[in-house]
């Protein structure tokens, strides 16, 4: 998953990673045939494992969805970190004040303005 080389101008930072065949969303709107148990297990366990990777490195990516997981050589690499936000190291939570993220792969909390704390049911 972490594959990549950052760049720096005056003050905009690039993330440059390599390219990938096609995002999970549009790969699964285009597949044809049924999609079978392992599949499901396998893709689930790589977003899992991208999710646990970044927030090790105390990263909260904040737009967790299909469109955001590319596929790459059969694996799946999380991109656009547009609105993550990092977590202080003397902290072991973000909370945000505002919503963000695409609605319809919010948690129901947050929608009902309950606050994003992290802890949300899957």
């Amino acid at each position: 998953m972490i594959e990549y080389e950052l760049r720096e101008s005056e003050n905009t930072l690039y993330v440059v990673m390599e390219k990938g065949d096609i995002d999970l969303a549009t790969f699964l709107k285009t597949r044809r045939s049924e999609i079978d148990s392992t599949f499901v297990k396998y893709h689930w366990n790589e977003m899992l494992r991208c999710v646990k990777i970044i927030h090790d490195r105390k990263i909260v990516h904040s737009d967790l969805k299909p469109a955001n997981f590319l596929l790459v050589k059969g694996r799946l690499k999380l991109i656009d970190f547009g609105i993550a936000a990092g977590i202080p190291s003397d902290m072991t939570a973000a909370v945000k004040e505002s919503q963000m993220g695409t609605l319809s792969y919010m948690a129901p909390e947050v929608l009902q303005g309950e606050g994003c704390d992290g802890k949300y049911k899957v």
